[in-house]
């Protein structure tokens, strides 16, 4: 377990000696708060605390052992927003199967396939790697397989075009070549995959045009950890990411729909930042992610927020950008036994929150977010530690509200 020592070294006053560094000082007979934080900013519980004379011991917890690349991959290249391009990593297997097929508009792109070979216009095109030409260093994979690497770099010449991506579709590999994407195409893209167990990031930036994402659903994408989209018009398939696989960051903007009921129903995502300019309608968004920690919505027009984080068990942060649209918010909140901070800005209709771990600095800051009450008005706190606090109930009456402890 890693330590953190504290020590005293000047009496009577005391210095504070933090892992051999000065901290400040406390005056002779005083006391000092001393606060352990992770670098999120969240709190940290000491495993222990023991004294030995003048030094104080703190067993802190294990690292957390967060999802990090695969260290054998290329890095996938950094693109701007007004390059018009897809980078992809692609695992070339020695057990053959590595073919890549694009569907895209006639002579609008221009596609780079890393292994040496010329630079190709191309319309519905396949490319057969050769395992043996390519020079990157031999990999295994997990299950002892030898492959090699490229990283495709496709530029697209037509703005506004037609893309479909269908990494190796064969009975032999189903998709296990393609690794991570990047894009900055404003084209459709199409993702067709049947199954692809490597790909981790996927990140879209600047389409101009709506999207299909018809291979998110469920378990074709295992072991997607980072997903950015950000802008687009609007989402073909919408449930298609119902289910996806373990994400660490979900980043999603919708600039076109006005409905995403059920987005992220059951997806097993660790924290979510959401944003849809035109959205009125959000029941069910992230209903049921049973390992959403935190999540961050900024529906500016939103009506409906029923069932909206219903059952997400493991929630402990969720922000509200904006409330003040709202007029259902029916079994938003239920059933969020671990949910610590809610922040509604500009609420003006009543919920429920029973049975969190909000304590009354937590319920207060969530008083404070709230606008007015539209009418009369009931805010349910039961079940949450500091419930009974005065503090934050004269907040919420002084807004209009009734609140039921």
């Amino acid at each position: 377990m890693p330590k953190v020592i504290i020590r005293q070294t000047t009496p009577p006053d005391v210095d504070i000696e933090i892992n051999g560094v000065n901290e400040g000082s406390v005056v002779s007979g005083g006391a000092a708060a001393i606060n352990l934080e992770d670098s999120n900013g969240d709190p940290v519980i000491p495993e222990s605390v023991t004294v030995v004379g003048d030094t104080f011991t703190v067993e802190l917890p294990a690292a957390s052992t967060g999802w990090v690349r695969n260290p054998d991959w290329l890095p996938l290249p950094d693109i701007s927003a007004t390059n018009n391009k897809m980078v992809c990593l692609y695992l070339v297997y020695e057990s053959g199967g590595n073919d890549v097929r694009f569907n895209c508009t006639t002579n609008a792109f221009q596609v780079d396939w890393g292994d040496g070979s010329a630079l190709e216009t191309i319309g519905v095109s396949t490319h057969v790697y050769d395992y043996a030409a390519i020079t990157s260093p031999i990999k295994v994979d997990e299950y002892g397989r030898n492959y090699k690497q490229v990283i495709i770099e496709v530029t697209e010449l037509i703005v506004n075009s037609i893309f479909e991506f269908r990494p190796a579709n064969n009975i032999i590999t189903k998709g296990y070549s393609c690794g991570d994407i990047r894009t900055t195409m404003t084209s459709l893209v199409r993702l067709s995959f049947s199954y692809a167990p490597n790909l981790e990031i996927f990140e879209q930036f600047g389409v101009t045009q709506s999207l299909n994402f018809n291979s998110f659903y469920q378990n074709k994408l295992p072991y997607l950890k980072q997903f950015h989209l950000n802008p687009i018009s609007s989402i073909q398939n919408q449930s298609s990411f119902s289910q996806i696989g373990e994400v660490s960051n979900f980043v999603y903007e919708d600039n076109g729909s006005t409905t995403c009921n059920s987005l992220l129903l059951r997806a097993r995502i660790r924290r979510a930042e959401l944003k849809g300019s035109l959205i009125t309608s959000a029941s069910g968004v992230i209903n049921e992610c049973q390992l959403l920690e935190e999540a961050v919505i900024d529906f500016p027009l939103v009506q409906n927020i029923s069932n909206i984080a219903n059952n997400c068990m493991r929630l402990r942060k969720l922000t509200f950008t904006n409330c003040s649209n709202i007029t259902i918010s029916t079994g938003a909140f239920d059933n969020c036994s671990s949910l610590e901070e809610l922040i509604l800005t500009g609420m003006t209709v009543g919920f429920s929150v029973r049975n969190s771990r909000m304590s009354s600095a937590a319920l207060l800051a969530l008083a404070n977010s709230v606008g007015p009450a539209n009418g009369s008005q009931t805010v349910i706190t039961t079940g949450n530690p500091d419930a009974s606090d005065p503090a934050y109930i004269a907040v919420f009456n002084s807004k209009g509200y009734t609140v039921t402890t």
